[in-house]
């Protein structure tokens, strides 16, 4: 049994906060890794430390929920889908929740993550670094990755196989690393954590509405050569690429997770018309929201 089965999960399950659970190590293959689904209710407790890494994904948007650990509060407000929150092995935390939410966590043994990691040619130093302190990470490919390995986990007992799951979890790992990296790194950008967070505060908060890097360099006060241009060198993505990659995303948890119609979807999530949501889920996710929902209901 994996460790989050002694741990995270016992915590999880004591405290019955949990709706729908799929335990990786119940499954007819072997993984290194367990995954949960969670629906919670309004809750604060202290997590002890662990044997494992835990990684949460929070879909529920515009959520009040604030993460400590012994450095402090380092999530204090509201965490918009896709947020993930990245806690350390052998690190309490405390969570403070005082609203309904929903999540993926998925938790893995700390000596086999490293090892598994190293083995896929990153380096074990910065492995090391980048998972060594609770952090936030607000990076759509993460948060992709997250929902494709659940939605193949959930395939898992009737169809999925072990290689397919098994390569969305190195993608996934390997995104994550990055993601934690790239904002300690040495760089010359000026822009700080704190314009990043506005920057995605925004997009959240104005999804609905056309978004120009315009927009977004405003809220920072850089020009748009100079934004476009930093903001690609630190998230990998230009600004309309951002912004698309967040309205799939959330279009993917809305239907994946209500009952909406696909054209009032489309509204929420700032595409022109429903005919254009589903041009860019073919182009970009080689399926239409139709179909996505046929497979995720």
């Amino acid at each position: 049994m994996n460790a989050i089965a002694s741990s995270t999960f016992n915590f999880y399950e004591r405290a019955a906060l949990h709706q729908e659970i799929l335990k990786a190590d119940t499954a007819p293959m072997h993984l290194p890794f367990t995954a949960l689904r969670l629906s919670m209710k309004p809750y604060r407790a202290i997590l002890p430390p662990a044997d494992e890494v835990v990684i949460r994904l929070c879909l529920t948007h515009d959520t009040p929920l604030r993460v400590r650990d012994t450095d402090g509060w380092k999530l204090a407000g509201k965490a918009n889908a896709p947020s993930v929150i990245v806690t350390p092995a052998a690190q309490a935390c405390e969570f403070d929740a005082p609203h309904p939410h929903e999540m993926i966590v998925i938790g893995c043994d700390n000596r086999a993550l490293s090892s598994l990691l190293t083995s896929h040619g990153l380096n074990a130093d910065s492995t090391a670094a980048a998972l060594s302190s609770l952090s936030i990470v607000h990076d759509m490919r993460v948060a992709a990755l997250i929902l494709d390995l659940w939605r193949e986990l959930a395939r898992a007992e009737s169809s999925g196989t072990t290689l397919v799951i098994q390569g969305y979890w190195k993608l996934l790992l390997a995104a994550l690393v990055n993601a934690l990296l790239t904002p300690k790194a040495p760089t010359c950008f000026g822009m700080s954590q704190q314009d990043l967070r506005k920057v995605d505060t925004y997009i959240a908060d104005n999804l609905c509405d056309q978004i120009t890097a315009k927009d977004l360099a405003d809220l920072v006060g850089m020009s748009i050569s100079r934004f476009t241009k930093e903001f690609r060198d630190i998230r990998g993505l230009a600004p309309y690429q951002y912004v698309l990659a967040y309205r799939i995303n959330q279009a993917r948890l809305h239907i994946s997770t209500s009952d909406l119609s696909l054209a009032s979807i489309a509204m929420l999530c700032g595409f022109s018309s429903q005919s254009h949501m589903t041009d860019t889920f073919r182009c970009k996710l080689g399926q239409t929201p139709a179909t996505f929902r046929h497979e995720h209901a």
